[in-house]
């Protein structure tokens, strides 16, 4: 009895509008490169706009914290803790 694997990878075609400076780097490529080329560039573009957004939500989210007040003064509090 045979295994059979399937190695099919699912691609999509889309079309995009290029400026001619990005056309032209582009066609410095190799033939037969330039996809994995423009999905390598356009994942790390996303993940870098991603992580803008995360650090961005995230630094809201700090703003939003409000301070707690404290039943002591710091003092009191270091000279609590080196007593024991």
């Amino acid at each position: 009895m045979t295994s059979i694997q399937s190695n099919i990878s699912t691609n999509y075609r889309t079309t995009f509008y290029l400026t001619a400076e990005n056309k032209a780097l582009l066609d410095q490529i190799p033939r037969g490169k330039k996809t994995a080329v423009v999905n390598k560039a356009l994942s790390l573009l996303l993940k870098k706009m991603l992580k803008e957004k995360d650090n961005q939500r995230f630094l809201e989210m700090i703003q939003e914290i409000k301070p707690v007040k404290a039943y002591i003064s710091s003092e009191d509090m270091v000279r609590e803790l080196r007593n024991g």
